[in-house]
């Protein structure tokens, strides 16, 4: 059993992000908008007779476009509009792949994108192509995302090209036919979590967050101070050595540019899981100013949920 318990975790702060981060991340918006938002779509079959599904590329700026699969509501053709959704993917390590759903939803438009940009197979792609990106997304022999030496510059970062496709992924989304215009909704865990707060923050307007279980909160500490075998601190080892580059990606400080037209949901917080630990997901959610949600649940691990029982869930929520 993983479990755990806090105190005062109200006044837990983040460690002071970089002086210059919207400046920076303003320089990065700059990128992108001198790539057009074009897109490319190639309709599959799909079981549920009221809704189709493309896959789809999206034009982006850095060095892969955005990929993915979007299911649009066959009502849609009768002039009826529906909210949509962004849905991201967690850790894949060097897998490198994603498949086609079988079933698309008929009540949102769900834009499904992986973290890579990856080649899907109605645009051609091969094994090679895969096996070559297994390759191309490792560097200095560390799976994607974990290079201190590619990590030591923020622009060079390997979470850099993924939050440039998060908000490229919405910019799509918005032009799709049939969106309503109003409601515009992130999700995702782990990874996906993390990600789900950088669409909430990167102003594009989205409406609703749900991240769960979500990595990278307050990476100074994990990367740092609990791969230091003389703190003692809990760990299961999973996480980016800290670098100060990596300030500009942690979910923690993203927290803070989440507006308080959005609400945030951290739909599971888990008190023994220490890839994403629970101290990180308090600084999180004491830095998101508006409404928000959270639910912590005793005994839950990153990648196990304990049967319910009495006391096992407790939920925290402000601003609603």
């Amino acid at each position: 059993f993983d479990g755990g318990a806090g105190a005062e975790i109200e006044k837990l702060t983040s460690y002071p992000e970089p002086e210059n981060f919207d400046a920076f991340w303003e320089g990065q918006w700059k990128r992108l908008s001198l790539i057009p938002i074009k897109a490319d779509r190639v309709e599959i079959t799909n079981s549920n007779p009221n809704a189709r599904i493309y896959a789809v590329r999206v034009d982006c700026a850095g060095l892969r476009p955005v990929t993915g699969y979007l299911s649009v509501p066959k009502a849609v053709d009768e002039g009826k509009t529906f909210p949509a959704r962004l849905e991201t993917h967690g850790y894949s390590g060097d897998s490198c792949s994603h498949t086609a759903p079988g079933w698309a939803r008929d009540d949102e438009i769900v834009f499904n994108i992986n973290a890579h940009g990856l080649k899907l197979k109605e645009f051609g792609a091969t094994e090679a192509d895969t096996k070559a990106l297994r390759w191309e997304t490792r560097s200095h022999d560390y799976t994607y995302a974990f290079d201190p030496k590619q990590n030591a510059d923020p622009e060079v970062a390997y979470f850099n090209g993924m939050v440039l496709r998060i908000k490229r992924a919405l910019q799509f989304l918005k032009t799709v036919e049939g969106w309503n215009g109003t409601d515009l909704i992130a999700s995702g865990g782990s990874q996906g979590g993390l990600q789900t707060i950088w669409a909430a923050g990167c102003g594009e307007g989205v409406t609703r967050a749900d991240s769960a279980i979500t990595w990278c909160c307050d990476m100074r500490r994990n990367g740092l101070l609990r791969k230091d075998p003389k703190n003692n601190l809990s760990s299961d080892g999973w996480y980016i050595e800290w670098t100060d580059a990596m300030g500009y990606y942690d979910a923690a400080n993203w927290g803070k540019r989440i507006p308080n037209s959005c609400t945030t949901l951290i739909s599971r917080a888990g008190i023994g899981d220490y890839c994403c630990p629970p101290m990180g997901l308090a600084m999180l959610y004491n830095n998101i100013p508006g409404k928000k949600k959270i639910v912590w649940v005793q005994g839950s691990q990153h990648g196990y949920v304990p049967p319910p029982y009495e006391g096992r869930d407790w939920t925290r929520s402000s601003g609603e």
